[in-house]
């Protein structure tokens, strides 16, 4: 029986047929160009291969800020954060709050509570639900004499609803002379509890006058424009 030469017989593992390499072969590693092109020609399995996908970019269309269109959005944000960026310049230009015996009162749910219930506002016969998250949620701010807390004409998403908890501030409404024909400004004083701009968020209106505080005063905002939806479902 003819022998066969040992390198030449196949062996089987597993049913996979593996091949010894011939001594002529180099063991040195193949370089990464013909690894590359090799690769992109039999990609792996065990690698995904990966595309590319390309946008094409678009060239944005330019505004025109003299155009109808822009100078109405233009005014409506106007509108709308000029009242908000005042009151934020004037509390940076204020002085030091509270200097002194003045300390910054401390408030519960129970204050704002009792405020609107114990005001002639037509939102003083709500449910107690209803006042407890108007309580929850408001916010609170230290007035100086003549500092502003609401603008004429702002409107209700800015102005939210104000409760004078401590203080008194004056409200100025433009009145019409029926003499004159003419618009005069009329000042009238609330001392506390009171509440404003509770028909403007209501109807998601404007306010109809200026508020501001006549000495130091204490209010809460509730900035919501709707608080009664989850009560009246």
């Amino acid at each position: 029986m003819p022998m066969t030469s040992f390198s030449s017989i196949s062996h089987q593992l597993n049913g996979v047929q593996e091949h010894r390499h011939s001594p002529l072969l180099s063991s040195r590693p193949v370089s990464s160009g013909v690894r590359s092109g090799y690769e992109a020609i039999y990609p792996s399995p065990s690698k995904p291969r990966r595309e590319s996908v390309f946008f094409l970019a678009q060239t944005p269309k330019p505004i025109d800020f003299h155009s109808a269109e822009a100078q109405e959005a233009m005014e409506v944000l106007r509108r709308l954060l000029c009242p908000v960026i005042m009151r934020r310049v004037l509390r940076i230009r204020k002085r030091k709050r509270w200097p002194g015996e003045n300390a910054m009162r401390v408030y519960t749910t129970n204050s704002i509570h009792h405020a609107l219930r114990s005001s002639d506002s037509i939102i003083a016969d709500w449910p107690d639900e209803v006042f407890t998250l108007i309580a929850e949620e408001a916010l609170y701010f230290y007035l100086e004499p003549n500092e502003i807390i609401v603008y004429t004409n702002e409107s209700y998403i800015s102005s939210g609803v104000v409760v004078l908890l401590y203080g008194e501030v004056k409200e100025q409404k433009d009145h019409l002379d029926s003499s004159t024909s003419l618009t005069r400004p009329q000042i009238c004083r609330h001392v506390a509890p009171a509440v404003f701009c509770d028909q403007a968020v209501l109807c998601r209106d404007v306010s109809t006058s200026l508020i501001a505080a006549n000495g130091y005063a204490d209010v809460a905002v509730y900035l919501l424009d709707v608080i009664v939806v989850r009560f009246t479902a």
